[in-house]
């Protein structure tokens, strides 16, 4: 009696545990002060360790791969061409003879994850290399005669958990041995490092999303705030015109988007109607600041950053011309000379002092750009075809310097006899095309001593 209550107070404890995940506090009925499943309180969870969790499970085919990959290690007869060899375990020798054996190897797929993941088992001559063709088949309900077995796929252990052990290796038959073909878990092990979650992807410090064009969304509740807790800095997005989320068209989900537009060289943000720069606004914002001179200053603090051509100043509703009566540098304006106690200074800001280096279309295909390496260049749709600079021009690849020519012609104005006269201001080397200018025919002219010189045209060119 003792023994079979001993075992029943276990499978109790089983029940609980695995079924219900709380403790085990009393015995289940009839016993004094006993407790069905459902009336235990205290929770005991099973343990799920980080260490050990298999990150890239998810991974798994449903169908077991015929070679190795980074997640399934493949075992079967033979070895290599993409597979590993036969596993051949080894007896443990602390359990009764030939009970039980070890594959020395952990974290086997179980079938849980597919059918064709059940193990497949064999005993064949030790040191065999192809025990599935040579060898003999343990079936796992055995072969009539209550000689199962069982495969812990974790711990990689195989039990014969019957009433015998199967006749091929009963009694220790010399020279053999168990081999087990079937599928280990390779990929990465542990919580830290590549994650999946949900469509989320977590590798290292990086978080991604596994859906195209999928917005990452950081959502607190109530009266909450996303806080970025540092002392450095927070980099935001960094791109052109044709990058902008949603170019060209933007819906009102980009609304309060910002990001620094690096062909025009400032932060920008989206109004829910046009991309506009920071601190600027629509249209453009226009601040006022009035100073109190106080009769011997010449320089005063303005409330921001500017530039002297990007204010306008007023004494006594008089204008200021910059660079003349007053200077500008940072947030300090500096007057030619100190303003009186009764003068009134009013300040109107009409941009932040920012520099704009490029001109570009709403398309973002075509700009012109002023460079570091002092040159303006011209684009279009990704090609520069003029580049000045202080050596000359160069268009659409060729430099020239002094004048300007393109990769096959040069076409010069076209005019009358009639019309050649009303050029105004012609100067000395300026070429023409006049239609009836050589008696009627065609002609090239060139302006010299005060009157449209004449350049025949001659015969067609020939190379011979």
């Amino acid at each position: 009696m003792a023994a079979s209550f001993n075992e029943s107070q276990k499978l109790d404890y089983l029940w609980k545990k695995v079924g219900y995940g709380v403790a085990k506090t009393s015995i289940p009925p009839p016993g004094s002060g006993s407790k069905e499943a459902y009336n235990e309180s205290i929770p005991s969870p099973l343990l799920y360790r980080g260490d050990l969790v298999w990150t890239n499970s998810g991974d798994i085919p449903a169908n077991p791969p015929s070679n190795t990959t980074s997640i399934v290690q493949v075992y079967k007869d033979g070895g290599g061409g993409g597979y590993s060899a036969t596993v051949q375990c080894t007896e443990d020798f602390t359990a009764p003879d030939n009970q039980t054996w070890k594959t020395n190897l952990t974290n086997w797929i179980p079938t849980q994850f597919g059918d064709n993941y059940l193990v497949v088992v064999y005993v064949d001559t030790t040191g065999s290399t192809t025990p599935q063709t040579t060898g003999t088949r343990l079936f796992q309900t055995g072969s009539g005669s209550d000689d199962t077995w069982f495969f812990d796929y974790q711990a990689g252990i195989l039990n014969f958990n019957g009433a015998t052990i199967p006749s091929v290796i009963a009694g220790g038959i010399s020279g053999k041995s168990v081999f087990i073909v079937g599928y280990r878990y390779v990929g990465p092990i542990g919580v830290v490092g590549n994650a999946v979650l949900g469509n989320l992807t977590i590798s290292n410090t990086t978080i991604s999303s596994s859906l195209a064009n999928a917005t990452i969304t950081l959502e607190p509740t109530g009266t909450g705030v996303v806080s970025i807790d540092t002392t450095t800095g927070l980099i935001i997005p960094v791109g052109n015109i044709t990058q902008r989320p949603g170019y060209p068209t933007y819906s009102a989900t980009s609304l309060a988007t910002i990001r620094y537009n690096n062909d025009y060289n400032y932060l920008e943000y989206y109004d829910g109607t046009e991309w506009l720069e920071v601190g600027v606004g629509a249209g453009g914002a226009i601040a006022d600041q009035q100073i109190t001179p106080d009769g011997t200053s010449v320089t005063y603090t303005l409330t921001q950053d500017t530039d002297q051509t990007s204010i306008l100043v007023a004494i006594n509703g008089v204008g200021q011309i910059p660079g003349s009566a007053y200077s500008v540098t940072g947030n300090l304006i500096t007057f030619s000379e100190a303003p009186l106690t009764s003068d009134a200074i009013d300040i109107r800001f009409l941009a932040s002092a920012s520099v704009t280096s490029k001109i570009i279309n709403g398309a973002g295909t075509t700009y012109v750009e002023t460079t570091g390496a002092n040159t303006v260049v011209s684009n279009v749709s990704g090609t520069n075809i003029m580049v000045v600079s202080s050596t000359g021009v160069s268009v659409v690849g060729n430099v020239v310097t002094n004048n300007i020519s393109a990769d096959q012609s040069l076409t010069l104005p076209s005019y009358t006899v009639a019309q050649s006269a009303n050029i105004s201001a012609p100067v000395a080397g300026q070429v023409i095309y006049v239609s009836n200018g050589d008696a009627g025919n065609p002609c090239l002219a060139v302006y010299s001593s005060g009157a449209w010189k004449r350049v025949s045209l001659g015969a067609n060119i020939s190379a011979t």
